[in-house]
């Protein structure tokens, strides 16, 4: 009885593996190197160490400090809700306060006075039109009254000025 030749096994299979490898391996390399370019231009850059402490020493020797220790940040919520004029393309505009405060004793004198300062401020919002929101400056121009408006209810009220500056942390009109 004859022997079965020997059956040679192609190369092909082989090497189509071994392009398969490489293939993989060239994209778990541009994958990892896109995380890494996503990351470096995403998070936050430390400044170096020097700078760190020529920012401190600088505090330290009568410079501005960037934000004092004891500083507050005190969020009103809920969100302001107002409605715009018919006329309007867009009917609501829809706005979360924080307020920057001095001191713990400020946010106390704030809490105390919130009542005042919702009312006041939902006829400031209720008072905006679209028109005047529509662009950066008028955000702006509306983030000052509504500083002055705060400071003005917390200090006749309750006799401090520690509201330091208002952020709009949500904006949103449609």
């Amino acid at each position: 009885m004859a022997q079965p030749a020997e059956q040679s096994v192609p190369a092909a299979p082989a090497a189509g593996r071994m392009k398969k490898g490489v293939l993989f391996g060239v994209l778990a390399l541009a994958l990892a190197a896109g995380g890494a370019a996503a990351a470096w231009l995403l998070l936050p850059q430390r400044p170096p160490a020097d700078a760190q402490q020529a920012t401190s020493s600088d505090a330290a020797h009568g410079g501005a400090a960037a934000t004092p220790a004891d500083t507050v940040f005190f969020t009103i919520d809920p969100s302001f809700v107002v409605n715009f004029e018919l006329p309007s393309p867009v009917r609501f505009l829809q706005v979360t306060v924080e307020l920057e405060l001095r001191s713990a004793a400020d946010q106390d004198a704030v809490r105390a006075q919130l009542p005042v300062i919702r009312n006041n401020l939902l006829l400031l919002f209720g008072s905006q039109n679209y028109e005047g929101l529509r662009t950066r400056e008028g955000k702006e121009r509306l983030r000052e009254a509504v500083l002055a408006e705060v400071r003005a209810i917390v200090k006749e009220r309750a006799g401090r000025d520690g509201v330091t500056q208002v952020y709009f942390t949500h904006f949103v009109m449609q």
